[in-house]
């Protein structure tokens, strides 16, 4: 099976690459937490926003799925809040939301 993640850019220049769309093929239809588990896709396909943390909400169709906070200099974390009860997917678009960035102070 196959998932669509589509994205907001974060700056100017993410804008070339713009809509900033990704298939992603699945042996099986995906958990939601396995979208964002810690070696899930979606770490591999947001964006990287240097010395700083960025903000996604995650969306399919109308329905808000989750909260994200990405960071590439935390050793790529990402920090999830699940909004919805896990569940199997279908063939879906996933619509990730750009929220804004907070600041890392570098050591």
């Amino acid at each position: 099976m196959q998932l669509t993640f589509e994205r907001d850019s974060v700056c100017a220049g993410d804008d070339v690459m713009a809509p900033n769309t990704v298939h992603i093929g699945f042996d099986s239809a995906p958990l939601i937490s396995e979208l964002f588990a810690h070696d899930g896709p979606v770490k591999d396909y947001l964006p990287s926003v240097s010395a700083s943390r960025t903000l996604w909400s995650a969306h399919i169709g109308a329905e808000h799925i989750a909260n994200l906070c990405f960071s590439y200099m935390l050793s790529r974390s990402l920090d999830v809040t699940l909004l919805v009860s896990d569940r199997l997917l279908s063939s879906e678009n996933i619509w990730f939301t750009y929220l804004g960035q907070e600041k890392v102070a570098q050591r």
